[in-house]
Formats: C-alpha cells, structure tokens, sequence
C-alpha cells in the first residue's frame, strides 16, 4: 500500500496513491482531486474513453450481430449504409 497515512484510488489503473499525484480539481468535493492519476492521465490523454475489456468486447459484439465489420471504422461504415438505403450522405 502507502507509506503515507492516506491514499487516494485512481479510477482508472485502480491503484492507491497519494494526494501528490493527483490534479487538483475544485469540481469535485470532498477532496477536490481528479478521478485519475496524473500518470494515467498522460497516458491515456487521447486514447478512447474508459471502458473496461468486458464492456469493450459487449459493444464489439453488438456492432458485429448488426453487420458491421469491427477491424474497420464502424462511422465510415455507417455513413455508407445510411447513403446506400436512403441515397442520402450525412
């Protein structure tokens, strides 16, 4: 755990840490800290949202019993089934 008396748990990586390594966020009382560690934060800066591997591979599932194929982009292929049916591009 923490050598330090108190630690704080990082939403995301799930680990214990200390206040230090947390931004300072006054939208969230009590502690006014980021859900996230700072490290997790730099990490994951422009990578997708936070789901976790289960929620991921349930979406997955759906997108590929609605007929699309998951190693391409799902948007692209929207757009091209709405412009097929309706003759219409979004």
């Amino acid at each position: 755990m923490l050598d330090s008396e108190w630690g704080y748990r990082c939403s995301r990586c799930d680990t214990y840490k200390p206040f230090e390594d947390f931004h300072k966020d006054r939208s969230k009382p009590p502690f006014y800290i980021a859900y996230t560690c700072k490290e997790c934060r730099k990490l994951h800066k422009d990578s997708e949202p936070m789901i976790s591997d289960d929620q991921r591979q349930i979406g997955l599932d759906i997108l590929e019993v609605m007929g699309y194929d998951t190693t391409r982009d799902v948007h692209q292929q929207f757009l091209d089934k709405i412009e097929k049916k309706y003759g219409k591009c979004l």
